[in-house]
């Protein structure tokens, strides 16, 4: 829930990196770096207005937004605000998708003080509301509709140093509230009435902290990254119920039990080898390994027990690299990735609704195995990236049920099921036709197929090839 106007840049890793981001990064990761006000330095001073609009045509919508950054000296700061309103959308015939519209707003304040060169604090404030999102997925296949709520606050405190020529460190402190109001309505034949609503709030703090540092040795040849991690996820939940409008709502058993509890902590290090000097032949290669522990508690509530999930997961990654000056460079690598189970796969227990929720002590993570090797050469005019991987992804975590009932509801349980093989390639190429003019090519192929209890089915939402071909022309002198 990242406000577009607030983004500064983009970067995107490929290929796993739970090592150094911990859980869920099985694939890759993606970082959304926020707009923050610089600070200017010794007697410099700036003020940098902005304002702009924007209009959506799929949704009738339209967006607003505001900012203002001004520093002098070691002291900048930041403030920024956003409107945003969406309409039903409009499929391609035209016709509005009922109840997909919403509105919201976002706002941020960011303060940095720059004691000392190379020496950071910050502290940063970002609000992130949707109101009245409606969702009718749920509406011809059951007869439900559903409109949501999300409100989130965000508070960091960071301070960070890279003063040293063979030390520096960032500590990050943090305070994260969510808050999600759902009502739903279960329609009669023909939607025009109902004979169920259901309200429900769950608000979650998260508090966490960070700790990394990062040393050089023997004049900068080996790196090594260190950190520690902890957060705690802090649940409050509320539900009630009525069978028609003429009724009161009355209270229900929400889906997350309040006073549960989620608590991750993780420490990671990481060895690299890096040879000094530019042009130069030689090798590169890292090393390293993390060590995540999660832990769940949910108190006993209506006929379900008391709940406690406890795992530990180690994951590591290893490679190598050589490098032939500016024309040739070789790597291979393994990465490790996993994604621990959530919230609601640990404490979610008892009735729900339509079904009994079964706790599994035993769940585990998902594990992501991958090979990584890659290609890079550049002679005369022209340039060549090629790169492949294979990835084996084992403990799916799929809900499925047991076969037992509980007062009539089936018992369904979070197991972990089956496993996937998936493996691709990419070449890309770039020639130099003539003085300013390129021609640039791309291919990748990707292909997955999992197995569940011995049936195989292709992994889905994988496009199996790409290509592309484009002519572009860079003059200087223009």
């Amino acid at each position: 829930l990242v406000d577009p106007w607030s983004v500064s840049r983009i970067e995107l890793l490929l290929g796993p990196g739970s090592v150094l981001h911990g859980s869920d990064a099985m694939g890759g990761v993606i970082q959304v770096i926020t707009k923050s006000p610089a600070v200017p330095g010794g007697s410099r001073s700036f003020v940098d207005p902005s304002a702009g609009v924007r209009f959506f045509q799929a949704s009738d919508g339209v967006s607003l937004h505001y900012d203002l950054s001004a520093g002098a000296g070691p002291v900048a700061a930041m403030v920024s605000g956003s409107w945003k309103r969406f309409g039903d959308l409009v499929d391609g015939s035209g016709e509005p998708q009922p109840h997909t519209g919403y509105s919201g707003g976002d706002g941020a304040v960011k303060i940095a003080w720059a004691p000392a060169s190379g020496k950071l604090l910050t502290l940063s404030w970002m609000r992130f509301d949707i109101i009245d999102a409606g969702r009718a997925d749920q509406l011809v296949a059951k007869d439900r509709l559903r409109w949501y709520d999300d409100l989130h606050d965000l508070l960091i405190l960071k301070a960070s140093s890279d003063a040293s020529d063979v030390l520096s460190w960032e500590i990050l402190l943090s305070w994260q509230r969510g808050e999600e109001r759902v009502r739903e309505l279960r329609l009669d034949d023909g939607w025009d009435t109902w004979h169920r609503e259901d309200w429900s709030l769950t608000t979650v703090d998260t508090i966490g902290a960070t700790a990394a540092s990062h040393l050089l040795f023997l004049g900068g040849v080996l790196k090594l990254s260190m950190g520690l991690e902890y957060s705690i996820d802090l649940v409050d939940s509320d539900a009630s119920t009525r069978a028609s409008p003429a009724e009161a709502l009355v209270p229900a058993e929400p889906q997350l039990p309040p006073g549960s509890t989620f608590g991750t902590l993780g420490a990671f290090a990481l060895l690299g080898y890096h040879q000094k000097g530019v042009g130069l032949p030689g090798l590169h290669a890292h090393a390293g390994a993390r060590l995540s522990w999660f832990s769940a508690r949910a108190p006993s509530h209506g006929d379900a027990g008391r709940v406690e999930y406890d795992d530990v997961s180690p994951v590591g990654t290893a490679g190598i690299q050589y490098v032939l000056g500016h024309v040739l460079s070789l790597s291979l690598q393994y990465l490790g990735g996993f994604r621990a189970p959530g919230l609601s796969q640990t404490v979610l227990a008892g009735f729900t609704g339509t079904v009994w929720e079964e706790p599994n002590p035993d769940l585990g993570p998902e594990r992501s195995h991958t090979i990584e090797q890659a290609v890079k050469l550049d002679i005369g005019s022209l340039s060549l990236r090629a790169s492949g991987f294979a990835s084996f992804v084992t403990g799916f975590i799929v809900r499925e049920a047991t076969g037992a009932e509980v007062d009539g509801a089936p018992v369904f349980r979070s197991e972990n099921t089956g496993w996937a093989l998936v493996y691709g390639w990419n070449l890309s190429t770039r020639i130099e036709l003539m003085a300013g003019m390129y021609l640039r090519t791309a291919a990748s192929f990707t292909r997955g197929d999992s197995w569940t209890h011995g049936l195989k089915e292709p992994v889905s939402r994988i496009p199996p090839i790409f290509a592309l071909a484009a002519l572009a022309f860079r003059s200087d002198a223009l």
